[in-house]
């Protein structure tokens, strides 16, 4: 199957079957399912299907760089967590295993170790030492990229070392199957992300809107503040118009008299 399939369905599968608790578990759990279901295809440098390993990384940077910035928008506390856990040696040395795996998967034939049960299980041993309690959901979208692509005509090495590759040749890397499945994802993971985030964008539209409200009555009680001085200044400059039209007759009647 073609890369965003893969994406939209191993991200809505794992959202559905871990349902995440809290802001952070839903801006981690999205991050790490997204990312999983795509990371098989790194391989596909060595592929003659046209996949290339580049766009990949590139997706892949670019779930990182979107859930860093949920994270900095809705202080979910995700950087912070995965900070005070790189402190620990062991999962300094599992992130250092995760990335020397990936570099791995570039340079081997495609669809061999990154679409391996070997291979899934290496990289979620570590991010089970990194994360233990969203590790998961990346193992979902992992998952269900193997299991769709067993269904195309190529086959791939689910026991790597092993040589023998597995393929059902149910359905086409990029025939009718794969936009029917991209469609049905798509809508799933919007239905699913609203479901989820939808009372987090309301807290955040209420908090908008009582900082608004606020603000309107700041803005309501200097404009109220700069009416009542001008009526005081208006006053004050009529009472000076009186005093001096009274000076000024008080001086023409005594000019009269002399």
């Amino acid at each position: 199957m073609q890369g965003k399939t893969h994406l939209v369905v191993g991200t809505a599968l794992a959202l559905v079957l871990l349902p995440p608790v809290g802001l952070q578990g839903l801006i981690l759990g999205t991050g790490l399912a997204a990312l999983g279901s795509v990371i098989s295809d790194i391989d596909s440098g060595h592929s003659g299907a046209g996949q290339d390993a580049a766009r990949v990384m590139a997706l892949s940077a670019i779930i990182v760089i979107l859930t860093v910035a949920a994270d900095l928008t809705f202080h979910a506390g995700i950087l912070n967590g995965i900070a005070q856990r790189m402190r620990m040696n062991s999962s300094l040395a599992a992130g250092i295993v995760f990335v020397v795996i990936l570099l791995s998967g570039i340079l081997l034939p495609h669809r061999s170790f990154m679409h391996s049960i070997t291979g899934g299980a290496l990289l979620c041993a570590c991010l089970y030492q990194l994360m233990p309690r969203d590790w998961a959901y990346f193992a979902v979208g992992f998952g269900s990229h193997l299991l769709l692509d067993v269904t195309n005509q190529r086959g791939e090495q689910l026991f790597f070392p092993l040589r023998k590759r597995y393929a059902l040749r149910w359905f086409k890397s990029n025939g009718f199957v794969n936009r029917l499945l991209l469609a049905a994802g798509g809508a799933a993971l919007a239905i699913v992300l609203y479901h989820y985030a939808a009372p987090y964008i309301r807290e955040t539209a209420q908090g908008v809107g009582q900082v608004a409200q606020g603000a309107g009555q700041v803005l309501q009680g200097a404009g109220k503040m700069a009416s009542e001085a001008a009526q005081r200044a208006g006053e004050a400059a009529q009472k000076a118009a009186r005093g001096a039209g009274e000076s000024l007759r008080s001086g023409m009647d005594q000019l009269a008299g002399k």
